[in-house]
């Protein structure tokens, strides 16, 4: 695995929104981030005026944040059990572009990574964290949870959540994450710094695939539904210091569960 890192560092403002980093990034930002595009109105945050709370008022395009139906994250509870095959996972290991985007420290993925599920096969496009965990299972909060985010040729976008939580040992597969997280460039919320380094995208998910599926939404502004999530039943255990890291990056950035509206939640029980 590479150990060299390369940054690129833009300063710009604290009060940074999502479009405005696709501005600064360039083309592979906007490709790879639909929360951008479908974000990209008044800026946000989350707290205060701006706050999710708020957040349906902010910007015509953000409407589906107070008026949605299947809005995500939730607190999943009362899934049915039922046998479906795993995801099928053919993630590379690859170069890959961080960026710290105002809300989130964001991992571009470049082509060449795929999930098919269903018969369906879609495009790794990034990975971003949220501090706490968005999604909860059964009302337990993990300290960190990571959204892997893909697109399938119809433009139709699934997500598989993978909770991080403490173990006794480091986790090698995340140490390059974490190694950029500690940079100051990049989790510093005032600047949008671009790191190039290598992961093993494979060896940041659980060795268990099972998990729980449910129709959702992007999780932030403009909270577009027609999402389908993977919420990965197993935690991926990071050191102390590791989940450490992201939390020094950015917490507190994650909106809160949203209602189930007798939306169905399916428990995959296959191996």
């Amino acid at each position: 695995m590479s150990r060299q890192i390369r940054l690129r560092s833009v300063a710009i403002g604290a009060a940074l929104t999502v479009s405005a980093v696709v501005g600064v990034t360039g083309s592979l930002a906007a490709t790879n981030d639909p929360q951008a595009r479908a974000g990209g109105g008044a800026a946000w945050s989350y707290e205060g005026a701006t706050g999710p709370a708020n957040w349906g008022s902010l910007d015509p395009s953000y409407a589906a944040c107070v008026d949605g139906s299947v809005q995500s994250p939730i607190d999943i509870v009362g899934a049915t059990s039922k046998a479906i095959a795993n995801p099928k996972v053919a993630y590379e290991n690859s170069e890959v572009i961080v960026e710290n985007n105002g809300h989130t420290v964001q991992a571009n993925a470049l082509s060449g990574s795929s999930i098919t599920v269903g018969g369906v096969k879609s495009e790794l496009l990034q990975m971003h964290f949220h501090a706490p965990a968005e999604n909860m299972i059964a009302g337990l909060r993990a300290p960190v949870d990571v959204h892997f985010v893909h697109r399938a040729a119809d433009g139709k976008l699934t997500v598989i959540g993978v909770m991080l939580k403490v173990g006794s040992q480091p986790n090698a597969g995340w140490q390059p994450m974490v190694r950029v997280l500690r940079l100051q460039n990049i989790s510093t919320a005032s600047e949008a710094s671009e790191v190039t380094t290598t992961f093993d995208w494979a060896a940041m998910l659980p060795k268990d695939r099972r998990s729980f599926r449910f129709a959702g939404s992007l999780t932030t502004p403009g909270c577009t539904e027609g999402v389908s999530w993977i919420v990965m039943k197993q935690p991926v255990l990071l050191s102390a210091a590791q989940i450490a890291a992201f939390k020094g990056a950015y917490d507190n950035n994650a909106r809160p569960v949203q209602p189930i509206n007798g939306r169905p939640i399916t428990s995959d029980s296959s191996r």
